[in-house]
């Protein structure tokens, strides 16, 4: 039986929504950079994110001295054709 940590839980509620960049946040390895696991990031941190995703204004946050780049689905056409929708 597989039991979520109410941590887990936590940070999992906070990543939902947000369309296709909520989507590719909650299923990319974030364990494999420097911030780890989102069970371990601050609840600055996941509160912003929450915020960026599930806003129809365009949005990004730049994280810690790496500049980690989060955004929403409504910023990407401000990064040009590579992520337009096709």
């Amino acid at each position: 039986m597989i039991t979520n940590s109410p941590l887990q839980t936590t940070s999992i509620h906070y990543l939902q929504g947000g369309g296709e960049m909520g989507q590719l946040t909650r299923e990319f390895d974030w364990s494999k950079t420097v911030l780890g696991p989102p069970e371990g990031w601050s609840q600055s941190l996941l509160t912003t994110i929450s915020i960026i995703l599930n806003s129809r204004f365009p949005m990004f946050l730049w994280w810690g001295p790496e500049l980690i780049q989060f955004y929403n689905d409504a910023y990407r056409p401000s990064l040009g054709a590579k992520w337009q929708a096709s």
